[in-house]
């Protein structure tokens, strides 16, 4: 009689190797060897089975906890970025709310500006040691306390700017502050407003300036000698105070303005005497340029230099003057302080230049012509007829490193001229060395006078000295002047 049992629940391979066990250990059981071999081999076949489902068990609940992990780690980060996300969104909401939300940094310049554009300061300035030696055949006179051969170091400028605009780009303005090189007296140099109200049309307004010459417009930071010829000195308008109107167009610049007379903002020497509306010496002045860009970019004309990768550029300039002196008042037309209008002879005077220059390919070339009408007062003596020119240029013998240069100029003034001598004619040579282009560069040159540079050459014109340019005033007759000027500067 056969026995029959009841199983627990198991799975199948489970049932099978239990089934197979109790009939292999149950007596009664009729299974042929053939039978039990196979039951055998499938009794191996589902334990082998069992164990890889076993390990594929433990791998499910492997990926579980990894899966687990890895959602973890996704919800922390959008929980940072969420709480990034508000830090951020209040910042700006502060900022919003505040009055000083700016930027500040460097590009070429540095500078603060508002978020928005509106407003920009950019902050600069200039810094230029010089060394000078000064070597006459003899000293203009023996009571000057200058010795024949006079030798030192000045801070030739020293210079603070400031420029931006204000709630528009097109509302411009310009400081700049100044030490004296003499006595360290700090003054307001230059201080300019300008708005651009129509297309390349402007108003400008304040103490820049006069547009005339080439050389005195280009400034003293991208000049190509260690300072300007003598020849500008005499004849340039330099600072004045006025308004006028400035037209830029693809081609043409032009410029306009109404102003106080030569000179008439200048700080230190003769004209520091005041700048209020009352203390000018003309009735009436103006002046106007025109430029023309025949080829090249406008920015070739800051200054002299032929920079790597520039295109050729070729310009043309013309400039007159026109100033009428002040009747019944101080007549001061050379700044030598006269105190009564019969200082100079001169009623009015009519100034007026041309120029040119081009950059090519490393080389760069620049002349001016300049001339200079007077009219005398009724009993002034004579009209006088004042010429002037100058012709420099220089060429890069290793590319935005290394330029020598060469300067001649001619002064000459009206044979009728009280005191006048010979014309006066001066050759300078030298070279730059740039180390980061105008921003740090070292310049050396040597001025040779081939006729005297006295006071009675000049003083028709300018009696302010040419101290700053290296030049002493010889005794009568005394030509061969030499000055030798080595300078580095540094533009921040």
């Amino acid at each position: 009689m056969k026995h029959t049992k009841k199983w627990p629940q198991k799975t199948s391979a489970g049932l099978v190797i239990t089934a197979a066990t109790v009939a292999l250990a149950d007596p009664g059981s009729s299974i042929s060897p053939d039978q039990l071999h196979d039951l055998q081999q499938k009794i191996a076949q589902l334990t082998a089975a069992q164990q890889e489902l076993q390990s594929l068990k433990e791998q499910v609940a492997q990926l579980r906890a990894e899966n687990h992990s890895t959602w973890l780690d996704q919800r922390r980060a959008e929980e940072l970025k969420a709480i990034v996300h508000d830090v951020l969104a209040d910042a700006d909401t502060r900022a919003s709310l505040a009055d000083t939300a700016m930027t500040a940094g460097w590009n070429k310049k540095f500078f603060l500006a508002s978020a928005d554009g509106k407003f920009l300061l950019n902050l600069g300035g200039q810094l230029q040691f010089r060394y000078i030696y000064n070597s006459r055949d003899n000293e203009a006179s023996t009571s000057d306390g200058i010795d024949d051969n006079e030798s030192g170091f000045q801070f030739r400028r020293t210079k603070l700017n400031f420029e931006g605009h204000i709630g528009d780009p097109k509302l411009l303005y310009e400081a700049v502050i100044v030490a004296d090189r003499n006595t360290g007296t700090i003054g307001l140099e230059l201080g300019k407003i300008e708005h651009e109200f129509a297309d390349g049309l402007s108003a400008v307004f304040g103490r820049y300036k006069a547009p005339f010459l080439r050389e005195e417009l280009t400034s003293s930071r991208r000049q190509l000698a260690v300072e300007r010829s003598v020849v500008n000195e005499v004849y340039s308008l330099g600072y004045t105070e006025g308004a006028g109107l400035t037209l830029k167009t693809d081609s043409l610049r032009a410029a306009l303005m109404i102003n106080d007379g030569q000179n008439a903002g200048e700080l230190g020497g003769t004209f520091a005497s005041g700048k209020d509306f009352n203390n000018d010496h003309t009735d009436l002045a103006f002046t106007a340029r025109l430029d023309a860009r025949l080829s090249g970019d406008w920015k070739q004309m800051d200054d002299f230099a032929s920079w790597s990768g520039e295109p050729t550029g070729l310009f043309i300039g013309a400039a007159f003057h026109y100033q009428n002196q002040e009747t019944g008042s101080l007549n001061d037309f050379n700044g030598d302080g006269d105190t009564a209008d019969t200082g100079e002879p001169i009623d009015s005077f009519f100034s007026w230049t041309a120029d040119g220059s081009v950059e090519i390919a490393g080389f760069n070339a620049y002349a001016a012509f300049i001339g200079q009408h007077t009219q005398a007062t009724d009993t002034g003596g004579p009209d006088l007829h004042n010429y002037g020119a100058v012709i420099q240029g220089g060429y890069m013998i290793v590319p935005d490193k290394f330029e020598p240069f060469a300067r001649y100029e001619w002064l000459s003034l009206d044979d009728e001229a009280p005191g006048n001598q010979t014309d006066v004619s001066i050759v300078t040579v030298g070279a730059n060395y740039y180390l980061s282009k105008h921003s740090a560069k070292f310049t050396l040159d040597v001025l040779y006078a081939l006729d005297p540079i006295t006071s009675s050459s000049t003083t028709s014109l300018y009696s302010g000295g040419f101290s700053g340019l290296g030049l002493l005033n010889d005794a009568a007759n005394e030509d061969g002047q030499v000055a030798l000027r080595a300078q580095f500067q540094l533009l921040f």
